[in-house]
């Protein structure tokens, strides 16, 4: 899978931070920015409890999501897939749940003016955002 070769080149590499290299929906090419944070290690997390046990214990997770052509409309609320065709597959930051109301809180990679200033609620089961283990990652500073 590709968010694993992600991951692999983030340990072997590092990655740059957000202010460096800001999300910019018309690029074509990457611009090589100066690595601040390696990934020191990752693991998968299958089990529901252990997903939320994970994110209220150590913090945020990354999943992987399937992208819905009425989710590029995206502004507030609750996701649930509607209408439109799939746009493919889309990694993601899993910051928070509400159990109470069935969704998980994300922050997304598309900048601020995005959704709900960055992130976006999405109900549990949509999209296949529960079908692929969470992951966990362990980062350290390189500088």
């Amino acid at each position: 899978m590709w968010l694993d070769s992600a991951l692999s080149r983030a340990q072997r590499v590092g990655v740059g931070i957000e202010a460096d290299f800001p999300y910019d929906p018309g690029a074509t090419q990457c611009v090589p920015t100066r690595p601040a944070v390696r990934v020191a290690g990752f693991s998968y997390i299958v089990d529901p409890k252990d997903r939320r046990l994970s994110i209220t214990e150590d913090g945020p997770v990354v999943a992987v999501m399937r992208v819905f052509e009425d989710f590029l409309a995206y502004d507030a609320g609750v996701y649930e897939h509607v209408a439109g065709e799939n746009e493919g597959l889309h990694a993601v930051v899993i910051v928070g749940y509400d159990d109470d109301q069935s969704f998980w809180i994300v922050r997304n990679s598309w900048g601020p003016d995005a959704g709900e200033g960055g992130c976006f609620r999405i109900r549990y089961g949509q999209c296949e955002i529960d079908t692929r283990p969470f992951v966990a990652i362990e980062a350290e500073r390189t500088t």
